[in-house]
């Protein structure tokens, strides 16, 4: 019988920068709809390491393959919010690793931000994390949300209070 993989995970830094680029470049090539439009791969990296997002590398426990990256960015400290999304390489979509790491990303977001509430925007057509959300006891609050004037995906926006 062979174990579970288990994850960590890794405040994003220079040397995860290159799996990153690849990530992005893996999910734009199999036209995952989770990217936006208008992104690059410029843009996609100084976002993601910028001022306004906490990103970590989710790494394979022992063999420290990487895995994906998950992210707590718009931090709202009057309302106490913030979102919270990942990214998973296609080789390890479905295996439950935002389950296995939400845990650590939901204590941080409530002692170092003091956050009251986690906001999860998914695209409407992506079944695996409209599970995942409400398997975590994330609520739908809101469908067709659109994030600005120019969008075309309809959203649906989840809740959790912490």
């Amino acid at each position: 019988m062979t174990d579970m993989p288990t994850y960590k995970i890794k405040l994003l830094d220079e040397a995860y920068y290159h799996n990153v680029l690849d990530l992005y470049d893996s999910l734009l090539l199999n036209q995952t709809y989770i990217l936006e439009d208008n992104s690059t791969r410029r843009n996609f990296l100084e976002l993601i390491s910028g001022i306004n997002y906490t990103t970590w590398v989710i790494l394979e426990e022992h063999a420290e393959n990487f895995a994906g990256i998950i992210l707590l960015h718009h931090v709202n400290s009057v309302d106490k919010s913030a979102e919270i999304g990942i990214l998973l390489s296609i080789d390890f979509q479905g295996k439950s690793i935002f389950n296995k790491v939400f845990p650590l990303v939901k204590a941080y977001a409530k002692s170092i931000h003091e956050i009251t509430t986690l906001l999860a925007v998914i695209h409407e057509q992506n079944v695996y994390a409209h599970k995942t959300a409400i398997s975590n006891g994330f609520i739908l609050c809101t469908k067709n949300a659109k994030m600005d004037e120019f969008d075309r995906h309809n959203r649906y926006i989840y809740a959790l209070k912490i």
